[in-house]
């Protein structure tokens, strides 16, 4: 009976350990703070023959789009994007996001249209 209660406080505190573990990388690596992508922060261009728009996104959450013409805040949650924007009426759109590498970001629609920006 004994060795059965060892076996089973090992597994228990080799469980919390893993736990703890991995909730420190996820803090450690840089990538996730809180709901936001670190990835995501400063500006990105994307340009069109002479159309050029841009996305900048700060650490506090918010974002604005072509020089704050549009801003609002954002969110981010394995491989989405949400943007609340907050001029008028609050419009929130969702859509998928990915690093090509450190300086390429594609944003694709509800529609399946990829925009690619280029990080400032």
């Amino acid at each position: 009976m004994q060795k059965i209660e060892i076996v089973s406080i090992s597994i228990a505190i080799l469980l919390l350990t893993i736990g703890l573990s991995g909730c420190a990388s996820e803090q450690n690596n840089g990538d996730v703070i809180g709901n936001l992508d670190s990835r995501l922060f400063g500006t990105w261009i994307f340009t069109y023959g002479a159309i050029e728009t841009t996305y900048t996104f700060s650490p506090d959450g918010t974002f604005s789009f072509d020089t704050g013409t549009l801003t609002g805040t954002y969110t981010t949650n394995n491989g989405k994007i949400s943007f609340t924007y907050t001029n008028g009426d609050p419009v929130t759109y969702t859509s998928d996001y990915s690093f090509t590498n450190n300086y390429t970001l594609n944003i694709t629609d509800e529609y399946g249209k990829t925009m690619t920006y280029t990080k400032q």
